[in-house]
């Protein structure tokens, strides 16, 4: 019973989170943003975790589908700043979770979650060459 009651509370958390996140994502200015947006992007892939463990299968690919959104909206606000190199590093991450979570579903399940990992090192390669190019 107190295991659930923990699951439940972080479960809260967690769309709490991504609430206040969707609030700074919409408030910030270009230089935050693609920072903002690839937290948003490691949170989803933590809820899209939690749903395919409860079997909730139409709720993770919505998850899924958020993830590229916000991977997009964090490739198209970037200019050069510290925050992107943190946005660059975070949806790396979040790709290496996200292959991570597809290596424990059943081989049907994968397909979505191999082109959202796709997705994610394509925003992932052209935020590097933006940060390198001159």
């Amino acid at each position: 019973m107190l295991v659930a009651l923990f699951l439940a509370g972080s479960a809260a958390a967690e769309v709490k989170n991504i609430g206040e996140l969707k609030d700074r994502i919409a408030a910030s200015g270009p230089n935050e943003q693609p920072y903002y947006c690839a937290e948003m992007v490691r949170n989803l892939v933590e809820v899209a975790d939690k749903q395919y463990a409860d079997g909730n299968y139409t709720g993770a690919q919505d998850s899924i589908n958020e993830i590229e959104k916000y991977a997009d909206l964090a490739r198209e606000a970037t200019p050069k700043t510290h925050k992107l190199k943190q946005a660059e590093i975070t949806l790396r991450e979040a790709a290496r979770r996200l292959e991570d979570i597809g290596k424990s579903l059943s081989i049907i399940d994968r397909p979505p979650i191999a082109k959202a990992v796709a997705h994610l090192h394509s925003v992932e390669s052209d935020l590097l060459k933006r940060l390198f190019s001159r």
